[in-house]
Protein backbone atom coordinates (compact mmCIF):
# COMPACT_ATOMS: atom_id res chain seq x y z
CA UNK A 1 0.00 0.00 0.00
CA UNK A 2 1.54 3.14 -1.08
CA UNK A 3 1.30 6.89 0.72
CA UNK A 4 0.17 9.96 -0.19
CA UNK A 5 0.57 13.25 0.75
CA UNK A 6 -2.10 15.74 -0.21
CA UNK A 7 -1.15 19.77 -0.37
CA UNK A 8 -4.53 21.21 -1.27
CA UNK A 9 -6.82 19.12 0.19
CA UNK A 10 -10.06 20.98 0.61
CA UNK A 11 -10.09 22.41 -3.57
CA UNK A 12 -11.61 20.40 -6.57
CA UNK A 13 -8.97 18.80 -7.31
CA UNK A 14 -7.63 17.78 -3.86
CA UNK A 15 -10.90 16.49 -2.99
CA UNK A 16 -11.53 14.07 -5.95
CA UNK A 17 -7.46 13.10 -5.19
CA UNK A 18 -8.39 11.84 -1.88
CA UNK A 19 -11.76 9.60 -3.70
CA UNK A 20 -9.31 8.25 -6.19
CA UNK A 21 -6.62 7.82 -3.33
CA UNK A 22 -9.36 6.02 -1.27
CA UNK A 23 -10.48 3.56 -4.19
CA UNK A 24 -6.85 2.25 -4.89
CA UNK A 25 -6.72 1.57 -1.14
CA UNK A 26 -3.53 4.07 -0.38
CA UNK A 27 -2.78 5.85 2.73
CA UNK A 28 -2.95 9.33 2.88
CA UNK A 29 -0.81 10.55 5.53
CA UNK A 30 -1.01 14.09 5.71
CA UNK A 31 -3.43 16.70 3.78
CA UNK A 32 -3.01 20.44 4.02
CA UNK A 33 -5.46 23.68 2.93
CA UNK A 34 -5.13 27.37 2.51
CA UNK A 35 -7.40 28.06 5.48
CA UNK A 36 -10.93 26.28 5.18
CA UNK A 37 -9.93 24.24 9.01
CA UNK A 38 -13.48 23.17 8.93
CA UNK A 39 -13.89 21.11 5.52
CA UNK A 40 -9.82 19.67 6.16
CA UNK A 41 -11.16 18.47 9.05
CA UNK A 42 -14.27 16.98 7.63
CA UNK A 43 -12.13 15.29 4.74
CA UNK A 44 -9.19 13.95 7.46
CA UNK A 45 -12.07 12.33 9.59
CA UNK A 46 -13.90 10.82 6.33
CA UNK A 47 -10.24 9.38 5.14
CA UNK A 48 -8.49 8.78 8.11
CA UNK A 49 -6.04 11.14 7.52
CA UNK A 50 -3.56 11.54 11.01
CA UNK A 51 -2.20 14.78 10.26
CA UNK A 52 -3.40 17.91 8.40
CA UNK A 53 -2.10 21.66 8.26
CA UNK A 54 -3.30 24.70 7.01
CA UNK A 55 -1.49 28.03 6.12
CA UNK A 56 -3.70 30.19 8.46
CA UNK A 57 -5.00 29.15 11.30
CA UNK A 58 -6.66 31.37 14.57
CA UNK A 59 -9.48 30.03 16.02
CA UNK A 60 -10.84 27.57 18.65
CA UNK A 61 -10.81 24.06 16.71
CA UNK A 62 -6.95 24.83 15.37
CA UNK A 63 -6.45 24.71 19.38
CA UNK A 64 -7.93 21.83 20.18
CA UNK A 65 -6.31 19.84 16.92
CA UNK A 66 -3.16 20.93 18.04
CA UNK A 67 -3.00 19.97 21.67
CA UNK A 68 -4.58 16.45 19.96
CA UNK A 69 -1.26 16.23 18.04
CA UNK A 70 -3.47 16.17 14.95
CA UNK A 71 -2.85 20.03 13.11
CA UNK A 72 0.44 20.39 12.62
CA UNK A 73 2.49 23.15 11.11
CA UNK A 74 2.81 23.94 7.34
CA UNK A 75 6.69 23.33 8.00
CA UNK A 76 6.47 20.03 9.56
CA UNK A 77 3.52 18.88 7.03
CA UNK A 78 6.47 19.15 4.21
CA UNK A 79 8.34 17.19 6.64
CA UNK A 80 5.98 14.60 7.53
CA UNK A 81 5.44 14.09 3.82
CA UNK A 82 9.02 14.16 3.24
CA UNK A 83 9.52 11.73 5.47
CA UNK A 84 6.53 8.95 4.73
CA UNK A 85 4.66 9.47 1.89
CA UNK A 86 5.98 7.88 -1.92
CA UNK A 87 3.55 10.33 -3.59
CA UNK A 88 3.04 13.78 -3.12
CA UNK A 89 -0.25 15.53 -4.67
CA UNK A 90 0.19 19.21 -5.36
CA UNK A 91 -2.84 20.32 -6.06
CA UNK A 92 -2.78 23.83 -4.36
CA UNK A 93 -4.06 26.67 -6.85
CA UNK A 94 -1.84 29.46 -8.00
CA UNK A 95 1.91 30.75 -7.79
CA UNK A 96 1.65 29.59 -4.27
CA UNK A 97 1.74 25.93 -5.62
CA UNK A 98 5.85 26.32 -6.55
CA UNK A 99 7.23 26.05 -3.09
CA UNK A 100 5.50 22.97 -2.70
CA UNK A 101 7.00 21.44 -5.95
CA UNK A 102 10.04 22.94 -5.41
CA UNK A 103 10.51 21.29 -1.45
CA UNK A 104 9.71 17.83 -3.26
CA UNK A 105 11.84 18.38 -6.07
CA UNK A 106 15.06 16.97 -4.99
CA UNK A 107 13.44 13.93 -2.99
CA UNK A 108 12.90 10.56 -4.88
CA UNK A 109 9.36 10.92 -4.43
CA UNK A 110 6.71 10.90 -7.72
CA UNK A 111 5.33 14.44 -7.85
CA UNK A 112 1.51 14.37 -8.94
CA UNK A 113 0.97 17.91 -10.25
CA UNK A 114 -1.95 19.31 -10.92
CA UNK A 115 0.02 23.32 -10.32
CA UNK A 116 0.70 24.71 -13.50
CA UNK A 117 2.35 27.51 -12.05
CA UNK A 118 5.23 25.12 -10.90
CA UNK A 119 5.98 24.16 -14.77
CA UNK A 120 5.31 27.48 -15.87
CA UNK A 121 7.05 29.72 -13.98
CA UNK A 122 9.92 27.77 -12.63
CA UNK A 123 10.39 25.21 -15.19
CA UNK A 124 13.91 25.66 -15.54
CA UNK A 125 14.54 25.28 -12.17
CA UNK A 126 12.87 21.48 -12.24
CA UNK A 127 14.48 20.68 -15.55
CA UNK A 128 16.59 17.38 -14.34
CA UNK A 129 15.78 17.44 -10.50
CA UNK A 130 15.69 14.01 -8.87
CA UNK A 131 11.74 13.26 -8.11
CA UNK A 132 9.26 12.17 -11.05
CA UNK A 133 7.10 14.89 -12.04
CA UNK A 134 3.97 13.76 -13.19
CA UNK A 135 1.11 15.53 -14.12
CA UNK A 136 -2.39 15.90 -12.94
CA UNK A 137 -4.69 17.16 -16.47
CA UNK A 138 -6.63 15.95 -18.35
CA UNK A 139 -5.02 17.06 -21.52
CA UNK A 140 -1.25 15.91 -20.61
CA UNK A 141 -2.14 12.97 -18.75
CA UNK A 142 -3.90 11.73 -21.65
CA UNK A 143 -0.91 12.72 -23.56
CA UNK A 144 1.50 11.02 -21.13
CA UNK A 145 -0.59 7.64 -21.68
CA UNK A 146 -1.16 7.97 -25.62
CA UNK A 147 2.69 8.52 -25.80
CA UNK A 148 3.50 5.33 -24.11
CA UNK A 149 1.80 3.51 -26.74
CA UNK A 150 3.78 5.58 -29.62
CA UNK A 151 7.31 5.75 -30.44
CA UNK A 152 7.81 9.56 -30.18
CA UNK A 153 10.02 8.95 -33.90
CA UNK A 154 6.26 8.49 -35.21
CA UNK A 155 5.19 11.86 -33.27
CA UNK A 156 4.44 14.51 -35.29
CA UNK A 157 2.32 17.39 -32.72
CA UNK A 158 1.12 16.91 -29.65
CA UNK A 159 -2.12 17.91 -29.47
CA UNK A 160 -5.17 19.63 -26.59
CA UNK A 161 -8.54 20.29 -26.17
CA UNK A 162 -10.18 23.55 -25.24
CA UNK A 163 -14.01 23.95 -24.07
CA UNK A 164 -14.32 27.84 -24.84
CA UNK A 165 -15.39 28.23 -21.58
CA UNK A 166 -18.38 29.88 -20.38
CA UNK A 167 -18.23 32.28 -23.27
CA UNK A 168 -18.01 30.63 -26.40
CA UNK A 169 -21.22 30.98 -27.55
CA UNK A 170 -21.48 34.69 -25.97
CA UNK A 171 -21.57 37.32 -29.22
CA UNK A 172 -19.76 40.41 -26.95
CA UNK A 173 -18.78 38.73 -23.51
CA UNK A 174 -16.86 41.75 -22.50
CA UNK A 175 -19.66 43.12 -20.17
CA UNK A 176 -20.31 39.08 -18.23
CA UNK A 177 -20.14 39.08 -14.78
CA UNK A 178 -18.77 36.59 -12.30
CA UNK A 179 -21.59 34.50 -11.90
CA UNK A 180 -22.31 34.17 -15.80
CA UNK A 181 -18.66 32.80 -16.41
CA UNK A 182 -18.48 30.37 -13.47
CA UNK A 183 -21.59 28.57 -15.74
CA UNK A 184 -18.74 26.23 -17.08
CA UNK A 185 -21.06 24.22 -19.51
CA UNK A 186 -18.58 21.02 -19.16
CA UNK A 187 -16.68 20.82 -16.22
CA UNK A 188 -17.07 21.51 -12.56
CA UNK A 189 -13.93 23.13 -11.66
CA UNK A 190 -12.63 26.21 -9.09
CA UNK A 191 -13.64 29.24 -9.60
CA UNK A 192 -10.12 30.75 -10.59
CA UNK A 193 -9.58 27.94 -13.26
CA UNK A 194 -13.46 28.40 -14.60
CA UNK A 195 -12.31 32.21 -15.10
CA UNK A 196 -9.08 31.08 -16.77
CA UNK A 197 -11.42 28.59 -19.14
CA UNK A 198 -13.02 31.81 -20.26
CA UNK A 199 -10.36 33.72 -20.98
CA UNK A 200 -8.68 30.45 -22.11
CA UNK A 201 -5.10 31.76 -20.37
CA UNK A 202 -5.23 28.37 -18.72
CA UNK A 203 -5.16 26.86 -22.36
CA UNK A 204 -1.85 29.07 -23.03
CA UNK A 205 -0.47 27.94 -19.50
CA UNK A 206 -1.10 24.36 -20.98
CA UNK A 207 0.53 24.82 -24.26
CA UNK A 208 3.58 26.01 -22.25
CA UNK A 209 3.62 22.83 -19.54
CA UNK A 210 3.15 20.66 -22.94
CA UNK A 211 6.18 22.11 -23.77
CA UNK A 212 8.25 21.59 -20.52
CA UNK A 213 6.47 17.66 -20.21
CA UNK A 214 7.42 16.70 -23.72
CA UNK A 215 10.55 18.75 -24.78
CA UNK A 216 8.78 20.24 -27.90
CA UNK A 217 8.49 24.14 -29.00
CA UNK A 218 5.61 25.81 -29.22
CA UNK A 219 5.16 25.22 -32.83
CA UNK A 220 4.96 21.34 -31.77
CA UNK A 221 2.02 22.07 -29.94
CA UNK A 222 -1.97 22.29 -31.31
CA UNK A 223 -4.93 23.31 -29.93
CA UNK A 224 -8.59 23.32 -31.11
CA UNK A 225 -11.92 24.24 -29.69
CA UNK A 226 -14.00 21.41 -28.70
CA UNK A 227 -17.02 22.06 -27.46
CA UNK A 228 -18.11 18.76 -25.64
CA UNK A 229 -14.42 18.53 -23.73
CA UNK A 230 -14.62 14.29 -24.76
CA UNK A 231 -10.88 14.39 -26.64
CA UNK A 232 -8.54 15.70 -24.12
CA UNK A 233 -5.37 15.52 -26.41
CA UNK A 234 -4.33 14.03 -29.70
CA UNK A 235 -1.21 12.81 -30.90
CA UNK A 236 -0.83 14.11 -34.94
CA UNK A 237 1.46 11.03 -36.49
CA UNK A 238 4.30 11.99 -39.04
CA UNK A 239 1.77 10.61 -41.65
CA UNK A 240 -0.84 13.14 -40.91
CA UNK A 241 -3.39 10.37 -38.99
CA UNK A 242 -4.46 11.21 -35.14
CA UNK A 243 -4.81 9.01 -32.01
CA UNK A 244 -7.54 10.65 -29.68
CA UNK A 245 -7.67 10.31 -26.10
CA UNK A 246 -11.22 10.45 -24.58
CA UNK A 247 -13.38 10.11 -22.23
CA UNK A 248 -15.86 11.84 -19.76
CA UNK A 249 -14.71 15.44 -18.34
CA UNK A 250 -14.06 13.67 -15.21
CA UNK A 251 -10.91 14.62 -13.54
CA UNK A 252 -10.43 11.71 -11.74
CA UNK A 253 -9.11 9.96 -14.79
CA UNK A 254 -6.22 12.05 -14.80
CA UNK A 255 -5.39 11.76 -10.99
CA UNK A 256 -5.60 7.70 -11.20
CA UNK A 257 -2.98 7.79 -13.99
CA UNK A 258 -1.04 10.31 -12.34
CA UNK A 259 -0.92 8.45 -9.12
CA UNK A 260 -0.74 4.61 -11.19
CA UNK A 261 1.64 5.44 -14.14
CA UNK A 262 2.63 3.61 -16.10
CA UNK A 263 0.10 1.77 -14.95
CA UNK A 264 -3.63 2.02 -16.29
CA UNK A 265 -6.22 0.81 -13.04
CA UNK A 266 -9.28 0.46 -13.09
CA UNK A 267 -9.51 1.67 -9.19
CA UNK A 268 -11.37 4.74 -10.29
CA UNK A 269 -13.65 3.15 -13.28
CA UNK A 270 -16.18 5.39 -15.45
CA UNK A 271 -17.60 3.74 -18.95
CA UNK A 272 -17.44 6.15 -21.78
CA UNK A 273 -20.45 6.13 -24.13
CA UNK A 274 -20.51 8.47 -27.45
CA UNK A 275 -24.08 10.14 -27.65
CA UNK A 276 -24.20 12.67 -30.22
CA UNK A 277 -21.25 14.47 -32.23
CA UNK A 278 -18.36 15.77 -31.26
CA UNK A 279 -17.13 19.27 -32.79
CA UNK A 280 -14.31 20.63 -33.27
CA UNK A 281 -12.56 24.46 -34.60
CA UNK A 282 -9.83 26.61 -34.60
CA UNK A 283 -9.42 29.12 -31.84
CA UNK A 284 -11.26 32.79 -32.26
CA UNK A 285 -8.50 34.98 -32.28
CA UNK A 286 -11.13 37.78 -31.23
CA UNK A 287 -12.91 35.79 -28.57
CA UNK A 288 -9.94 34.41 -26.84
CA UNK A 289 -7.32 37.30 -27.41
CA UNK A 290 -5.17 36.98 -23.95
CA UNK A 291 -4.38 33.09 -25.28
CA UNK A 292 -2.77 34.63 -28.33
CA UNK A 293 -0.88 37.46 -26.21
CA UNK A 294 0.32 34.85 -23.61
CA UNK A 295 1.67 32.77 -26.23
CA UNK A 296 3.54 35.38 -28.19
CA UNK A 297 4.90 36.66 -24.77
CA UNK A 298 6.09 33.22 -24.18
CA UNK A 299 8.13 32.84 -27.23
CA UNK A 300 9.45 36.23 -26.75
CA UNK A 301 11.00 36.35 -23.25
CA UNK A 302 9.91 32.70 -21.82
CA UNK A 303 9.50 32.19 -18.13
CA UNK A 304 9.97 35.75 -17.23
CA UNK A 305 6.71 36.25 -19.47
CA UNK A 306 4.78 33.66 -18.02
CA UNK A 307 5.86 34.99 -14.71
CA UNK A 308 4.52 38.57 -14.75
CA UNK A 309 1.34 37.12 -16.88
CA UNK A 310 0.32 34.87 -13.85
CA UNK A 311 0.25 37.53 -11.42
CA UNK A 312 -1.82 39.75 -13.40
CA UNK A 313 -4.19 37.23 -14.02
CA UNK A 314 -4.07 36.36 -10.37
CA UNK A 315 -4.80 39.70 -9.12
CA UNK A 316 -7.77 40.69 -12.34
CA UNK A 317 -9.36 37.26 -11.41
CA UNK A 318 -9.10 38.23 -7.94
CA UNK A 319 -11.29 41.76 -8.55
CA UNK A 320 -13.38 40.02 -11.15
CA UNK A 321 -14.85 37.15 -8.82
CA UNK A 322 -15.28 40.10 -6.17
CA UNK A 323 -17.39 41.96 -8.61
CA UNK A 324 -15.40 45.07 -9.10
CA UNK A 325 -14.77 44.55 -12.57
CA UNK A 326 -16.46 42.97 -15.65
CA UNK A 327 -14.53 40.35 -17.57
CA UNK A 328 -13.78 42.55 -20.51
CA UNK A 329 -11.63 44.89 -17.94
CA UNK A 330 -9.81 40.78 -16.88
CA UNK A 331 -7.72 40.67 -20.45
CA UNK A 332 -7.46 44.48 -20.34
CA UNK A 333 -5.48 44.82 -17.19
CA UNK A 334 -3.46 41.38 -17.83
CA UNK A 335 -1.97 42.91 -20.66
CA UNK A 336 -1.59 46.53 -19.25
CA UNK A 337 0.86 45.07 -16.62
CA UNK A 338 2.07 43.09 -18.47
CA UNK A 339 3.22 46.08 -21.29
CA UNK A 340 4.44 48.06 -18.26
CA UNK A 341 6.97 45.34 -16.76
CA UNK A 342 10.65 44.02 -17.72
CA UNK A 343 10.17 40.92 -19.23
CA UNK A 344 13.85 40.30 -19.79
CA UNK A 345 14.63 38.46 -16.70
CA UNK A 346 16.60 34.98 -15.88
CA UNK A 347 15.68 33.45 -13.15
CA UNK A 348 18.08 30.86 -10.88
CA UNK A 349 16.71 30.44 -7.64
CA UNK A 350 12.84 30.42 -6.45
CA UNK A 351 13.74 33.76 -4.70
CA UNK A 352 14.34 35.72 -7.56
CA UNK A 353 10.56 34.38 -9.30
CA UNK A 354 8.86 35.26 -6.04
CA UNK A 355 10.44 38.54 -6.00
CA UNK A 356 9.44 39.65 -9.60
CA UNK A 357 5.92 38.09 -9.05
CA UNK A 358 5.74 40.29 -6.17
CA UNK A 359 7.00 42.99 -8.24
CA UNK A 360 4.24 42.27 -11.07
CA UNK A 361 1.44 42.23 -8.52
CA UNK A 362 2.45 45.62 -6.82
CA UNK A 363 2.22 47.35 -9.96
CA UNK A 364 -1.32 45.85 -10.28
CA UNK A 365 -2.10 47.37 -7.36
CA UNK A 366 -0.37 50.94 -7.79
CA UNK A 367 -1.97 51.02 -11.61
CA UNK A 368 -5.64 49.59 -10.22
CA UNK A 369 -5.77 49.81 -6.38
CA UNK A 370 -6.05 47.25 -4.52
Amino acid sequence: MKKVAVFGATGSIGKQALDVIDKLGWQVVAATAGSNLHLLQELAYKYSIPQIAVRSLKNELADDLVKRNKLISFAEAIEVAKEKADVVVNAVSGFAGLEITIAFSNTSKRIALANKESVVCGGKLLKGVKAEIVPIDSEHTSLLMLSEFVKRPYIARFGITASGGAIRDVDNPRDLSAEEVLRHPNWNMGAKITVDSATMFNKALEVVEACWYFDVDVEDVEVVLHRQSYVHSFLRLVDGSLIFAVSDPDMRFAINYALTYPEVRGSFRKEFNVNGDMEFCRIDEEKYPLFFYALDKFKSYGESAMVALNAADECAVEDFLRGSIRFGEVIDRIIDVVERVELKQEFTTIREIEEFDKYVRERYKETFGK
